[in-house]
Parts: C-alpha cells; structure tokens; sequence
C-alpha cells in the first residue's frame, strides 16, 4: 500500500520529470463545459481550490456539505482504507493535485494541495530576476500546502538556462530553501 509519506516524493518527482522534459506544463483541460455552465479558465484547468477552501476541507462533513467545491468540479468520493476506519479524498487535474485523510470522526490527518504553474508571489519573482538566476529562465513551479493550512505554503521553482536545470525551494516567507521541508 503507497503511504502519503511515500505518494508526496513520487508525485514530486514525476512533475518535475514532466516539466523539464516538456518545457512547461500546459494547464488547459481537454474537457469542454456545458454550454450552459460558466466556467472560467482557471476552473477548466483545476478544481479552483482557495484559501477560502481551506477550512472546509479540515472536516469530511463540511466537504460532503459543500456544493460550490463540486459545482466546481471536485467530485468527492472518500474511500474507506481497510487499515482502520479512515476515509481518503484524492483528486486530480492538469496543474491540481489534492489529497486528504481523514479520521473516524471526521477530522482531518492529513492533507495537501498542491498546484502547478502558479502566479509567483511578487518577492520570490524579485528575488529571482535580481539575484543569481537572474539570467535563467522559470519553466514550471509548482505550490504546496500541507494540511490545508496556509502556514506551510512552500514554492518549487525550476530554472533552465542553456539546457541546464535547477530546482529553487522558497518558503511562504520568499526565504530560500536547501529542499521541500517536511512540515
């Protein structure tokens, strides 16, 4: 059985793969929307998960309540793990990954969301097209929120520069970062 411990490097690791290899991610969907339903550009491509979001997907009963997350289309379907009584959501898009488990009860075990291809907060652009990398090129990021708490927000950004590659790692605060950090 895959453990979150173990999901988190694979998915990692496969976006990262994909990106570099590809340039950049495209971030539209194949799908096309009612005719009737408004849809902007950012629901096609993803769930259009926010930080409004958050505090709905800390209890399975306000998720399971929530009708504008699915009308926005993240269909919840919570699994029951036969290790214990645990309920898991996990869900995917072009450029949204999201995951939680949750408790008998409930609450929240764990959880994230991750999202590719992101608006840089302004500080982290500054800080690259000033400093070192100021001559490199940004192919793909990618943000990450552990537990759906805000807190814990880190950045991944991939760099090219004359066919060579790097990975940057930023906190929520825009300080520079060895590698992702466990939270």
């Amino acid at each position: 059985m895959m453990t979150f411990k173990t999901f988190i490097p694979l998915v990692s690791l496969f976006l990262t793969l994909m990106l570099v290899s590809t340039g950049m991610a495209q971030s539209q969907s194949d799908t096309k929307p009612d005719t009737d339903q408004k849809v902007d550009q950012e629901t096609r491509s993803s769930y259009g998960i926010t930080e409004a979001d958050y505090e709905c997907f800390k209890n399975i009963h306000c998720l399971k309540k929530n009708k504008e997350l699915q009308q926005r289309g993240l269909h919840i379907n919570f699994k029951s793990t036969n290790d214990y009584e645990r309920y898991e959501l996990r869900g995917e898009s072009p450029n949204e990954i999201v995951y939680a488990a949750y408790d008998q009860n409930g609450n929240l075990i764990e959880g994230e969301h991750r999202r590719v291809d992101v608006a840089m907060p302004r500080f982290i652009t500054q800080q690259l097209v000033s400093g070192p990398f100021s001559e490199w090129r940004m192919i793909g990021n990618e943000r990450y929120i552990k537990n759906f708490d805000t807190a814990t927000t880190q950045y991944k950004i991939i760099m090219e520069k004359d066919h060579r590659g790097t990975v940057l790692y930023f906190d929520k605060d825009g300080n520079r970062m060895n590698f992702m950090a466990e939270i």
